[in-house]
């Protein structure tokens, strides 16, 4: 989150994170993740997102591909 500015939230996928969600929103990782010192103002607002869709990769990426094939025919057709 402060190395690329994540203010929209920062998103944790993988097979352990939906079992851990309380864990992640309100424990130890929060208390951690909000206590950097100078940076707590910044940090603090950023919400944490647990992804739970399946296939949530496989999902982003076919949407970022159709994107590329869709950018791809337009500029053939010009």
């Amino acid at each position: 989150a402060l190395m690329v500015g994540a203010r929209g939230g920062v998103y944790i996928g993988g097979g352990l994170a939906p079992r851990i969600v309380e864990a992640l929103s309100t424990g130890l990782f929060r208390r951690s993740f909000d206590e950097k010192g100078q940076m707590k103002g910044f940090l603090e607002p950023i919400p944490v997102y647990v992804i739970l869709a399946k296939f949530a990769a496989l999902k982003g990426a076919a949407v970022g591909f159709r994107q590329h094939l869709r950018a791809t025919s337009a500029r053939a057709e010009e």
